[in-house]
């Protein structure tokens, strides 16, 4: 038997900037299963010179990567992150990405997003759309379809300020309350009690 329990985030870690900024953001292994082709290609065809895309991690596609985008003066490597300098990326970004193209479960970078107060644009896959209410905090797309993708950045292009903050807000209100250290607890709790009362 399976039982599904959600990850968690401490809340208290993250100190949110729900003002939009002009990037926007993938964190993340830079492997062909996180579907980063599909989001640069999807970014190119956004005409719009005001926005950039921020990639940031490493991995095994990176130079290949380096090398489709270079074209485009608006996709920018930062390679890895961490600390001080991985928050602020967030904190100052439009939305966060996640384009996956294989069944993630329960995405960290979903949630840490969230609690940063940034909407975001999530592959339809896996567990993905659970933790992505459409219109409140963010966007599904098709995985794996440039097309839908793009139509959802330009989404968050032209939404206002106003719409966006809201979206944070209400992603962050979301984490606090769905995806607590507190809940995560007694829901862990209450499967140990089940095991150990039925074997």
């Amino acid at each position: 038997k399976l039982t599904y329990l959600p990850n968690f985030v401490s809340t208290a870690d993250f100190i949110p900037d729900f003002n939009p900024g002009q990037y926007f953001l993938y964190i993340g292994r830079l492997s062909s299963e996180k579907g980063i082709f599909t989001l640069i290609r999807a970014f190119m065809k956004i005409r719009s010179k005001q926005c950039d895309l921020l990639i940031v991690g490493d991995g095994p596609i990176r130079n290949e990567l380096e090398r489709y985008a270079e074209k485009d003066q608006r996709i920018h490597f930062t390679g890895y992150l961490s600390g001080n300098s991985l928050k602020k990326a967030t904190q100052n970004a439009r939305a966060v990405i996640v384009p996956s193209e294989w069944y993630e479960n329960a995405p960290l970078s979903v949630l840490e997003a969230l609690s940063f107060g940034k909407p975001v644009l999530g592959a339809n896959i896996g567990g993905i759309p659970e933790m992505i209410d459409e219109d409140n905090i963010g966007y599904l797309f098709k995985s794996g379809d440039v097309d839908d993708l793009k139509d959802k950045m330009e989404l968050m292009l032209t939404m206002s300020d106003k719409k966006i903050i809201l979206m944070g807000k209400a992603g962050r209100n979301k984490v606090e309350k769905e995806y607590n250290p507190n809940l995560h607890f007694d829901g862990l709790m209450k499967i140990y009690k089940e095991v150990v009362f039925t074997t």
